[in-house]
């Protein structure tokens, strides 16, 4: 039957989920149900829902044995709008083989029945013009740019049916937000938005059924491992979860071997994981995606789901002053890289010492349009921001170092003071887990003005859209 795992009230007719149960085998029934069963207005042409509907009723007589003129009440609709939008010629071959012509189909109603119905087909006619051309208006928009925003419900097809024949294929893995272009992140972005939209509306996605993802961690986590695993699930898919020491790499297997391994099991593999080199060896060998999920020089999947949020509560980056408050880490290291891309202004507040790698800072001061300033003064920094991004003092695997960083990082703290050096509708961005008092305080973190918890819950969202378009292609547009 061909059709896509997606089969609920949502997207396929009825009667279409019972000719699958029965499993018929009827004269006609299988050119009629080669569509992909999304049956709206955005995915399939019209006739094909009547069509299915009238071979429905025709299996159903079969099967029955019911002789098919008493179906004629409910097959005068579809085929009305079957003769509304063309149909083939099969479709009324069947149904004059069952003894149902136009004739005895239109006319053995009464008149004023027939008068209604003609009302009616009517006003469903003209109300489906319509949804055609809002579809229209929104693909439109959806190709031919952003517009500054990101519309709540945004109308984006497929990124895969924009792709055009020679097109370059967009790099298999996601180790740094420097390898993509700002229309590639912008789209996985506009992307992450439609499904979480989707998924307010209760639609169950099923892009990823029959495929599975490997979660390779040594490094502990819950905002990470969950929003992944949710989001795999989320969309039909599987999910093996592996820490290091269920692996073979702790007792000293190449990360080739490994890479070469798992990419014959899995459709994609997610490393959360110390050193770059880990994550870069495993994509130079495996033969499907690698997911950077962190390390300790880069966090591209945390920076894309904080940059939704962004969009989300304040518009399009590029008219904001966005500051990183605190150490320079692998956070640090990736907004510096989305700045360069997206081209928006950044301020990083830094104790001396604790900067950002300085050869990512250099490469995207090359790049950027805009400027990418450290600073040592935090009030300096964060005077009229529009967003404020804090982190721990101490990332995972800096433990030791817990006391010695918490004398230095202490003027860096985000309190109410700090705040007020913002602008009055600035909001506060806090990857978590937050370490209260210290970054930053109960107070604040607990305000209107803190998003983090939007911001951990855009990390789910953001990851349904990484996985299906690695898992399942995407191009440059």
């Amino acid at each position: 039957m061909l059709v896509y795992p997606k089969i609920t009230h949502e997207v396929m007719s009825y009667q279409a989920i019972f000719i699958l149960g029965c499993g018929c085998n009827v004269k006609n029934l299988g050119p009629a149900m080669l569509v992909y069963p999304k049956i709206t207005h955005e995915v399939m042409p019209f006739r094909a829902i009547f069509m299915v509907e009238v071979y429905a009723y025709l299996v159903v007589a079969e099967i029955c044995k019911i002789p098919a003129s008493a179906l004629r009440p409910y097959l005068v609709q579809p085929c009305w709008l079957l003769y509304l939008w063309g149909a083939p010629d099969g479709v009324f071959q069947l149904l004059h083989e069952s003894n149902l012509t136009e004739t005895t189909l239109f006319k053995s109603q009464p008149e004023s029945a027939c008068l209604n119905l003609h009302v009616r087909f009517v006003v469903e006619f003209l109300c489906k013009i319509g949804f055609f051309f809002i579809s229209v208006m929104f693909f439109s928009s959806a190709v031919y740019g952003w517009a500054g925003r990101v519309p709540k419900k945004p109308a984006l097809i497929r990124l895969n049916s924009l792709v055009q024949p020679g097109r370059k294929a967009m790099n298999n893995h996601l180790l740094a937000l420097k390898d993509f272009s700002k229309q590639q992140l912008q789209s996985l972005i506009v992307w992450a938005i439609r499904l979480k939209n989707e998924a307010a509306d209760n639609v169950r996605h099923q892009q990823l059924a029959g495929r599975t993802a490997c979660l390779l961690f040594e490094k502990p986590s819950t905002r990470t491992r969950v929003s992944f695993e949710s989001a795999m699930y989320g969309m039909g898919g599987q999910v093996i979860f592996m820490s290091a020491k269920e692996t073979q790499l702790g007792r000293g297997e190449p990360l080739k071997d490994t890479a070469r391994v798992l990419s014959r099991y899995v459709d994609c593999i997610v490393v959360r994981t110390f050193g770059q080199e880990v994550v870069n060896e495993l994509a130079r060998y495996s033969t499907v995606p690698v997911i950077n999920a962190l390390t300790d020089l880069h966090h591209p999947c945390q920076i894309l789901s904080d940059l939704m949020t962004v969009i989300e509560k304040k518009g399009a980056p590029e008219n904001l002053k966005i500051v990183w408050l605190g150490d320079g880490n692998n956070m640090a290291n990736s907004w510096i890289e989305l700045a360069s891309i997206f081209g928006f202004p950044l301020t990083l507040a830094c104790p001396q010492g604790y900067d950002p790698d300085p050869i990512i800072l250099k490469e995207a001061r090359k790049r950027s349009s805009q400027p990418i300033t450290v600073l040592r003064d935090p009030a300096e920094a964060v005077q009229d921001a529009d967003v404020i991004n804090v982190d721990v003092w101490a990332s995972m695997g800096q433990e030791s170092e817990q006391e010695e960083r918490t004398d230095i990082f202490r003027p860096f703290q985000l309190n109410a003071e700090l705040l007020a050096h913002a602008k009055d509708d600035a909001v506060v961005l806090h990857c978590l887990p937050a370490h209260r008092e210290e970054e930053i305080t109960e107070e604040i973190l607990e305000s209107p003005q803190c998003v983090a918890f939007d911001q951990a819950e855009n990390k789910m969202h953001i990851h349904k859209a990484i996985l299906e378009t690695f898992i399942n292609g995407m191009y440059e547009g």
